[in-house]
């Protein structure tokens, strides 16, 4: 293992070991979130959503069968 991969998995083991952590503290966040003082925040925030919203046309699952299909032919499983 190289000195750049032991730095890669020190750095991986890292946030696994941090994770629960901050889990607990996002967790925390938005269980003691003040709505009331914020609501003109999360009114802004939906109404650029609505502003910025892109009218479907369809449901993504034809773009997802034609993303599987390149991935089969990339690997060799169909020709």
């Amino acid at each position: 293992m190289t000195k750049n991969d032991q730095n890669i998995a020190k750095w991986v083991d890292t946030w696994k070991q941090a994770a629960p952590a901050l889990h607990a503290i996002r967790k925390k966040e938005l269980s003691n979130f003040e709505y009331s003082s914020n609501y003109k925040l999360i009114d802004d925030m939906l109404q650029y959503a609505c502003e910025h919203a892109v009218e479907r046309t369809t449901t993504g699952l034809i773009e997802q069968q034609r993303l599987f299909k390149k991935f089969a032919l990339k690997m060799g499983m169909i020709k």
